[in-house]
Order: structure tokens, then sequence, then C-alpha cells
């Protein structure tokens, strides 16, 4: 395509999604990066820098796109959708800066997420496993961007935990209901299972993606976080990704 003639306009642009799944594949676009045809421009767009093939990576020149400021989210959830003040907060927090994040939490009933991620916190807590298998399975029937949905937001927590813990004067991401659950987290558990516990649900986000079983993957997260969470001696574990 970048071959053809332009008709239209003087410059030709090839935007590559994704860049960072390219693989090894990615090394034919070698010579075309390096020395692209006259007005011609390619713009490759990733979320993870590091998984960018390197001899890709120093071919180009790198621009980090910030995220969207909390009060303009927040203003852009309440014009555009109609969302309440308050619950637009907790979706800005959530979100992270990503407005299309924010939307597919909205859509994924971010208010059902939270009671989910209550139930599943007091059965961990007091060890109770037929609950949790119970829940697991519960959790099974979601669709899989509700499923993706929660893990976020319990990942949100836990981190919010962890900075509670080392940075006890930063003003925490959170509304009120989020932040006992995370101040709880912050008090009672170990840094060593905090950590073990963010690395598995990262990984479980990972699964999800990729079409895992959802009632096995959720029962084995679950069994896994009971005895973090109870300051049991933690497994060794690594991002799936590497």
């Amino acid at each position: 395509r970048l071959g053809m003639k332009a008709f239209e306009g003087r410059c030709k642009v090839q935007i590559i999604w994704m860049a960072e799944v390219l693989g090894n594949e990615g090394n034919i676009l070698l010579k075309l990066i390096e020395e692209p045809p006259a007005d011609t421009y390619l713009v490759l767009v990733a979320e993870d820098e590091e998984l960018i093939l390197k001899t890709i990576l120093s071919r180009c020149q790198t621009l980090r796109m910030q995220g969207i400021r909390d009060e303009d989210l927040v203003q852009a959830l309440m014009a555009r959708h109609e969302v309440p003040e308050q619950e637009a907060w907790k979706l800005a927090h959530l979100a992270d800066g990503n407005y299309h994040a924010a939307v597919q939490m909205l859509e994924s009933q971010t208010a059902d997420i939270q009671n989910r991620f209550v139930v599943w916190m007091r059965a961990l807590v007091k060890g109770r496993v037929s609950v949790l298998a119970d829940w697991g399975e519960a959790m099974a029937l979601l669709g899989r961007e509700q499923q993706k949905a929660f893990i976020r937001y319990a990942l949100h927590c836990f981190r919010e935990a962890l900075l509670m813990q080392h940075l006890p004067g930063l003003p925490p991401r959170l509304v009120e209901d989020q932040l006992n659950v995370a101040m709880y987290i912050a008090e009672h558990v170990q840094h060593e299972s905090m950590v073990a516990i963010v690395l598995r649900l990262e990984n479980m986000h990972y699964f999800i993606q990729r079409n895992a079983n959802p009632k096995v993957q959720f029962l084995h997260l679950s069994l896994d976080m009971m005895d973090l969470l109870n300051n049991r001696v933690p497994a060794r574990v690594e991002r799936v990704r590497g």
C-alpha cells in the first residue's frame, strides 16, 4: 500500500496497532522503517514498550502518551454518559486516565463488581472454601469483559493498599467504600504477600484474555489468595509474559 501513489494528499500514513505482538515477523519492517519512501510516515502504537523488538524500537522516535486527568475524565463521563459525580470519580480512579477503560467498566456495571469483590474478600479472609467455589462458578458465567473489569478493580484496590504501606502521605485514589477495604489490606497483609497477589491478578487478566477456563482459574486464584491474605508463606510467582 505504501508503494502506491497518494492522490488525495501529499503524505501517506500507515498506522500499525499493537506493535508489541509482531514478534520476529516484525523484522520484515526494518528496512521500511529505517528508509521509508518519500513523504511516508509509519505510526506504531503499543501498550507495552518492553515487548517491542529492540531492532524496531531503535529505529523509531518514541512518544509516550499521558493519561487523561481525573478531573477531565469525570467531566466527560458526566456529560456524555450522564454518570453521577460520585460514580464518575470511582470510574476515573479505576481507569487511571483511560477513557475507553472507563466506558467499558461503566458498561460492565461497576457497582456489581464492587459487591462481588467485597463478597470475595470476606470469603478469602474467613477461609470459606465452599463460598469461594460458588463464587468462582458465578464469575465464570459472566462475560469476558466483565471478568477483566473485575480483575482491574481488584488490582486497583491492592495497588492502592500497597502504596498506603510505603507512602502513607500520598492521597489514595479511592472512594470511601473502596478505601475501607484497601485500609484493611494495608494493615493486615505483609508486603511480600501483597506483591505476590498483584502478580497473580495480573496473570489472571492475561489468562482471561486468552480464553482460559474461567471456572478453574478463578477457583485456583481464590485458593492462592486465601493463603496469601492470611500471610502464609507465598509461593514464588512470576509474570506469565516473562
